[in-house]
């Protein structure tokens, strides 16, 4: 029924494969774009799951976006083969198809407070665009993995102080020397268990200011920087020791924030940007 084997599959094996893809949906460029530069950084292992294909007719079954990345990356890589016998193609391609994508945090075993901030800001500081485990080990076993596993179960019942934008900035803003661990730790611990009345007034200020806007223009994508969630709250971490009890947003201080998550970011892991 089935025969696996170990292969070192260049580009021109993975193109003959290819030419039985007769099966599959259509490919997703930017997966196969995402495994190729896996590929070309040598960060590809080889794994149980298989490239799956018919003895006979040599119909592709699985497999198809690992194949192109090596063609495109160029590169050779160990895959593990699995024959199949012609007539089970249907029944085994109906069970692949319903696998479900396993998140980071199953991969990793991280917890999503850990996980999301740290995504946020490999997407949104760097030009990667869907963060893989490899991409991510470096910052989740660095300082702002370590600041963020000691928050990850605190309870909050104001969700904002829990948002994965909130979060990113809080552990940036330590990271890069703008406050202090003891006072930032200080702040978090006031506005997770007091009430507003206690809360640092440029931090009420946050909080009421995004309440208000929500719903109406506020800049959320995950994607960038200037979301107004990271921005506001690094704005207020910045100046919590400053007479401000408003957030005035203005060019110099994007800049200034982008710089400052840049080389947080580089000084952790130069290769990330290579």
């Amino acid at each position: 029924m089935f025969t696996t084997y170990v292969e070192n599959m260049t580009p021109e094996k993975a193109a003959k494969i290819l030419e039985g893809n007769t099966a599959n949906r259509k490919m997703r460029t930017s997966h196969v774009k995402h495994l190729a530069k896996q590929m070309g950084k040598m960060r590809w292992k080889k794994t149980p799951t298989p490239i799956v294909i018919t003895k006979r007719s040599r119909t592709l079954i699985d497999g198809q976006h690992r194949l192109q990345a090596i063609i495109m990356s160029g590169a050779s890589v160990a895959m593990t083969v699995t024959e199949i016998d012609d007539h089970l193609s249907k029944e085994i391609f109906d069970v692949i198809d319903q696998n479900k994508v396993r998140s980071l945090e199953d991969i990793t075993g991280e917890n999503s407070k850990v996980i999301k901030p740290i995504s946020y800001l490999l997407r949104a500081g760097t030009k990667i665009k869907s963060p893989t485990p490899a991409d991510m080990y470096p910052f989740i076993e660095s300082d702002i993995g370590a600041r963020l596993k000691i928050y990850a179960d605190h309870k909050s019942s104001t969700k904002l102080w829990k948002t994965t934008q909130f979060l990113a900035a809080m552990v940036v803003a330590i990271v890069s020397e703008k406050i202090s661990w003891s006072q930032a730790h200080d702040i978090f611990v006031t506005l997770t268990s007091e009430p507003i009345t206690e809360w640092p007034p440029i931090f009420a200020t946050l909080y009421c200011k995004l309440a208000e806007e929500t719903g109406r223009g506020l800049r959320r994508s995950g994607s960038t920087l200037e979301n107004d969630v990271f921005m506001r709250s690094y704005y207020a971490f910045l100046n919590v020791n400053s007479a401000a009890k408003t957030i005035r947003i203005h060019k110099s201080f994007v800049n200034e924030m982008k710089a400052d998550v840049f080389s947080t970011l580089y000084q952790i892991s130069p290769e990330t940007f290579d």
